[in-house]
């Protein structure tokens, strides 16, 4: 479907080339919007835990070493650091140097990715419910907090949902129309996504599910068996070519009965496959110790792999909560995009004669299903909402379809749309500068966000300049009380709740707080009355 709707051109090429300004200029106001929200927005924020070390793999992999220190670091990352690559500068020399300055330079890298998934947004909402769906699906895209929180930062996390969400459309786009071209991108971004994030690897059997329920709803004859081994072929050959390109064809080949694998589940495989052990492996080592460290670190536990996990008051070391992200999203998406999805959810199911869900709506639905049971049930890193980041893009263009079919809307739905949106805008700008830390209006005091979610929902060390300017503005302040005393206190909220053990510093979670700093750190003033009053320990 054309983006550009049929309409009567008396005047010819001229009429049409400015219909389609008039059509694109919205769509780069949009983008526009984005880049300066993210430009000023990200300025004051340092470096977070994770930034340094996805910045020095990036590099490594730019300056032509794929070799992994740790599980979660992809071969993308060399995008952010190609400016630094570009200027001369090696690993050490990034060591060296002043980490706020480089990874400034190299966070402008991430804009990019979220401006590209601003476009895919917006193309497939588009093709999906028409222009202005398209439009206020970008809108939506760009107003995420969440989304604008991650695509400020040298992490993998934007690129996963990027390349998740683009390999599902272009998917959508060959499965309606196929063709050799389609399938071609359709594989190529497939392939990317396994370079940007490991969880992108489950894409495999949802690809696989949904074209069976695609095909099964289908009219048309059925074509031959070797049409779909073919384009499974394709996607599989695509796959190792791109993976092996990234990670630099890094001991490609190596026999499988050469790996020391750390994991229960690759180590079973490995005793149970004795006559594969002489087998060349075509992936690179990296890319398939990194798939074996992931699944090691969720066999020990949220407490040996991440340190404790964090919910509502309580943390954990031996299990995670089955509730976490459900908790995560109801808390830190903002209420106009719950009323919205909730809306086009139940606007579907009363119009859903109108609809062709195995054509269309599948795409969206069964990987934003999967991915919710998956991280609900099966993944034990509970530290983040951004590792369910994947299902805000299909939540999106899913709700462009409030806007379906624009002439026939009605100015009630109109109304309606126009002031959740701003409801959006105006709760994604008060935390502007902040959106680590984002919030919805269901936390009451900010101040008390700290005991709905903690770690990278709310500090992931990127306010320490703040704290730095309040304790040199606020002398007589104590910074992370070691013992019982009255006072002027701040700590760091992870500190407080437990994320970090620190068992010195359970003894201010007797009071409460007077007071916040960039909903990182908590301030409290006790007095020696207070400290009297609530001698007793803790439960």
């Amino acid at each position: 479907m054309s983006l550009i709707s049929n309409v009567d051109m008396r005047s010819g090429p001229s009429a049409d080339s400015l219909l389609k300004f008039a059509r694109a200029w919205p769509v780069l106001f949009l983008l526009a919007a984005l880049c300066l929200l993210q430009f000023f927005s990200r300025r004051h924020l340092t470096p977070t835990y994770d930034e340094p070390a996805h910045l020095v793999y990036g590099l490594r992999v730019a300056s032509g070493n794929s070799d992994r220190f740790d599980n979660s670091k992809m071969p993308v990352s060399a995008f952010n650091a190609l400016p630094l690559r570009l200027s001369g500068m090696g690993e050490q020399e990034l060591l060296a140097s002043d980490p706020a300055v480089s990874i400034g330079r190299a966070r402008q890298m991430t804009t990019w990715g979220a401006v590209l998934l601003g476009l895919v947004v917006f193309c497939w909402a588009a093709e999906l419910y028409g222009y202005v769906a398209g439009l206020f699906a970008l809108g939506l895209d760009v107003l995420e907090p969440n989304l604008t929180a991650h695509s400020q930062l040298v992490t993998t996390d934007l690129y996963g949902v990027l390349f998740i969400t683009l390999a599902l459309y272009t998917y959508w786009r060959f499965l309606c129309r196929p063709g050799v071209g389609r399938l071609a991108v359709s594989a190529l971004a497939l392939a990317l996504a396994q370079v940007a994030k490991y969880s992108a690897a489950y894409l495999y059997p949802v690809y696989l599910v949904i074209a069976a329920v695609w095909r099964w709803r289908r009219s048309e004859p059925p074509r031959g068996w070797w049409t779909y081994a073919g384009a499974i072929l394709v996607y599989a050959t695509i796959s190792v070519a791109v993976i092996n390109a990234a990670f630099l064809f890094n001991r490609t080949l190596m026999p499988w009965g050469d790996y020391a694998f750390k994991s229960r589940l690759f180590q079973s495989l490995q005793r149970h496959t004795p006559a594969l052990a002489h087998v060349p492996v075509p992936l690179p080592y990296p890319y398939v110790q990194g798939l074996d460290h992931v699944k090691y670190g969720d066999e020990s536990g949220p407490g040996l792999a991440f340190g404790e996990v964090y919910l509502l008051g309580e943390s954990r070391s031996d299990r995670g909560f089955f509730d976490y992200y459900l908790v995560a999203f109801v808390f830190k998406t903002p209420l106009g995009l719950q009323i919205l999805g909730l809306w086009a959810v139940v606007r579907y199911a009363r119009h859903r004669r109108r609809h062709q869900f195995a054509r269309d709506e599948l795409f969206l639905a069964a990987p934003a299903l999967f991915f919710a049971v998956y991280f609900s049930f099966f993944f034990k890193a509970q530290i983040g909402l951004r590792y369910f980041l994947v299902v805000y893009p299909l939540l999106i263009v899913f709700v462009g379809s409030l806007l379906q079919d624009w002439p026939n809307v009605t100015r009630r739905a109109r109304v309606a749309c126009a002031a959740l949106g701003c409801w959006i805008a105006v709760s994604n700008l008060s935390y502007f500068g902040h959106y680590l830390s984002y919030f919805n209006e269901l936390v009451g005091e900010r101040k008390n966000s700290y005991q709905i979610l903690a770690d990278s929902n709310l500090d992931w060390g990127q306010n320490v300049g703040y704290l730095t300017e309040y304790l040199q503005s606020h002398p007589a302040t104590v910074y992370n009380p070691p013992d019982p005393r009255p006072g002027h206190f701040i700590i760091d909220a992870n500190l407080l709740v437990g994320v970090i053990p620190h068992v010195q510093a359970s003894w201010l979670r007797r009071f409460e707080p007077s007071g916040h700093l960039v909903y990182s750190y908590l301030i409290f003033d006790i007095s020696p009355s207070d400290l009297t009053n609530r001698a007793a320990p803790p439960r």
